[in-house]
């Protein structure tokens, strides 16, 4: 598997978890939608070197306004 996306409410106890066996920080938390801070994402990879997103948030309530 090279990529892979999850909802985690709590995105910086989730990206601890990733990160203690190895795991490697890729990106600052950060929000898509500047006018919307409860919506945040942040990308890593696992021990393995697998890429993760981690959303606070559904994946299509981030993209369902860009049309």
């Amino acid at each position: 598997m090279f990529h892979s996306c999850m909802t985690a409410p709590d995105n910086g106890e989730s990206l601890r978890r990733i990160l203690d066996p190895g795991g490697k920080r890729m990106s600052c938390s950060w929000q898509r939608n500047p006018n919307d801070l409860s919506k945040r994402m942040v990308f890593c990879t696992g021990p393995l070197g697998t890429v993760i997103e981690l959303y606070t948030h559904s994946f299509s309530g981030t993209y369902e306004n860009c049309r």
